[in-house]
């Protein structure tokens, strides 16, 4: 249905496949005890499925489970969509954002305009402290460099509205954050837009992250009577009336006769 539907829209039949595909990933992937690893996902109704690729396609990029990601919170996007954005209107632009350990041997210099650098990564395996991060672009447009010490990069993480995201990928988010910076500075023109969307996606209480909100008040129920009042109040009001009913149906098991 969602393929048919996404097919009557655009003509980009490559991007809806690959974007079914990671769906259907998300839905059925199980982890090593054989439990579903997104079993958020099947409160996802269809709308949302529809209305998240619309969205991300209108900034000129796709969803693949790389660029741009759907976790139970919705939409969010990685590094990379910031690099394949800049991409779109200078390919000819070089990246270099890496995370530097304190245990690493590095110096910048900028001379002309010109960037010169050296990272010398030492026990590149090793599980030492990350002490920042940098980010390099050159283009026709010039050379520039960004950077963030860890104490700047854990003050912007605590601004942020969740720290979902931050908890399970650190390392990327930093990296997201670099890069940020450095589009924000050298490429507002392209990347402002990018920069508005993802500071609402992570907007608990965007309607995208609707249905995580109506979770936890669901599992904050302690008895079947306040469930059935909940579901009264609730039932005219929401979309994804299928996710919404086994929602209820879950906790009402759970809760019992209580």
């Amino acid at each position: 249905m969602i393929k048919n539907k996404l097919e009557n829209l655009y003509k980009n039949e490559q991007e809806i496949s690959i974007y079914i595909d990671y769906l259907k990933k998300l839905e059925t992937g199980r982890n090593s005890k054989k439990e579903l690893k997104n079993s958020w996902f099947q409160y996802k109704s269809t709308e949302n499925l529809i209305s998240y690729f619309v969205k991300v396609k209108e900034l000129g990029l796709a969803i693949d489970g790389d660029t741009v990601i759907i976790t139970n919170l919705g939409i969010t996007l990685t590094y990379h969509a910031y690099k394949n954005l800049v991409l779109l209107k200078y390919p000819e632009a070089q990246f270099d954002l890496q995370l530097v350990k304190e245990t690493d041997e590095f110096n910048f210099q900028k001379k002309d305009g010109k960037v010169f650098y050296t990272h010398k990564l030492n026990d590149i395996f090793s599980n030492k402290r990350i002490i920042g991060a940098y980010c390099i672009i050159k283009n026709k447009l010039g050379e520039f460099l960004e950077t963030l010490s860890l104490e700047e990069l854990e003050t912007i993480r605590k601004t942020a509205k969740t720290d979902y995201i931050w908890k399970a990928w650190t390392s990327e988010m930093y990296l997201k954050t670099i890069i940020k910076k450095a589009c924000k500075r050298h490429f507002k023109n392209i990347t402002t837009t990018l920069d508005n969307f993802d500071n609402e996606s992570h907007d608990i209480e965007n309607p995208i992250n609707i249905e995580l909100k109506l979770k936890q008040e669901i599992e904050a129920i302690k008895t079947s009577k306040e469930l059935k009042n909940y579901y009264l109040t609730k039932k005219d009001t929401i979309d994804n009336k299928k996710g919404f009913n086994k929602l209820i149906s879950k906790r009402k098991k759970e809760i019992g006769g209580k």
